[in-house]
């Protein structure tokens, strides 16, 4: 599933096999609500674009035996190195296995916009999103994704910041029904901060960032619009948002 299983941006040709997560997270919305309105989906369709997404979930390397030693040899020698010591080269490997393990851990959870790609709020949003979309019953991924997402800072600078809490919100919201946490009443209360401190006296929100071609040309008709989907996600305005928990 690392390339395979998903929609590319557009039909162009040299775009056919280049399917794209997000694109992919939007059809599967649409699919789903037509599901959901009594209409038929392709059931292999249902099946393969979610595996596509969710396979960009970094998720913790298994602590084994060998990381465990490694462990060890960090807490020895954390205050050796800080006192200037060097190890020897067999204690040195387990060093950079230990240091490679917990930066593994730190990125466990979140989603990369592909399987190798660094993790970003954006992904991370889909991937929770799709997780609580498809039902899908492995907790420790939803919990993990969960934990990803709402320990990213939320930059309104970036690009389509907008689309990221469309996904982000819902995602929260599926997983703190299901699980009944509180994640998702946090970090609506961090985003609607944010938003009010944005908002100019008319009520529309600045897209913010303008990298981005379509959302330049719709500027603040799009963010605003995207800003009342995005705050009323728990009270059901479109089909997607009505998904029996």
């Amino acid at each position: 599933y690392a390339n395979s299983g998903g929609w590319p941006v557009n039909a162009q040709q040299y775009n056919r096999n280049r399917p794209d997560r997000r694109t992919t997270a939007w059809v599967l919305i649409l699919l789903k609500a037509h599901a959901w309105n009594g209409g038929k989906s392709n059931a292999t369709a249902l099946e393969e674009a979610p595996n596509f997404i969710l396979a960009a979930q970094r998720l913790a390397p298994p602590l084994t035996e060998r990381l465990k030693e490694a462990a060890k040899a960090h807490e020895e020698w954390a205050p050796r190195l800080r006192r200037g010591e060097i190890p020897p080269p067999e204690t040195r490997d387990l060093l950079n296995e230990h240091f490679e393990y917990t930066r593994q851990c730190a990125d466990a959870g979140g989603f990369g916009v592909d399987t190798l790609g660094i993790t970003s709020g954006g992904a991370t949003a889909i991937g929770l999103y799709t997780l609580g979309l498809m039902a899908q019953p492995d907790a420790e991924r939803q919990q993990a994704a969960a934990q990803a997402l709402t320990r990213l800072p939320l930059n309104y600078e970036a690009q389509r910041f907008f689309e990221a809490q469309f996904f982000a919100v819902r995602g929260l919201h599926y997983y703190s029904e299901t699980w009944r946490s509180g994640d998702f009443l946090a970090y609506m209360n961090r985003l609607l901060t944010l938003l009010e401190q944005r908002q100019a006296a008319d009520g529309s929100l600045p897209p913010g960032s303008r990298g981005v071609e379509e959302i330049n040309q719709m500027e603040r008709v799009y963010s605003t619009a995207m800003a009342v989907l995005i705050v009323n996600c728990n009270r059901g305005l479109l089909v997607s948002d009505r998904q029996p928990y």
